[in-house]
């Protein structure tokens, strides 16, 4: 599936280190790689791609996730609600 902003779904069957994930995070999409180490943002196809670590929260939350799946992500400053829509 080829999304609008140029970013394309590959559909590997779970999410694991270098995914590239499309999330639903309030309402918005939001892009994120799982990285071993988290970083700065990056700019890929001019969309911004967070790099986040798979230690971190919303790494544990995703790791071994789906297409479709909604995970709640326990983060320092409160638990928030996820979908992963996309996963390349």
């Amino acid at each position: 599936v080829a999304w609008s902003d140029g970013l394309t779904d590959t559909a590997p069957a779970q999410v694991g280190d270098g995914a590239l994930l499309g999330l639903d995070l309030d309402g918005q999409l939001r892009w994120v790689m799982l990285a071993v180490a988290g970083g700065p943002t990056v700019t890929v196809a001019g969309v911004d791609v967070a790099l986040v670590s798979r230690q971190s929260p919303l790494g544990k939350a995703l790791s071994g996730t789906h297409v479709g799946d909604s995970v709640e992500v326990r983060g320092p400053k409160g638990n928030y609600d996820v979908e992963l829509l996309s996963l390349s």
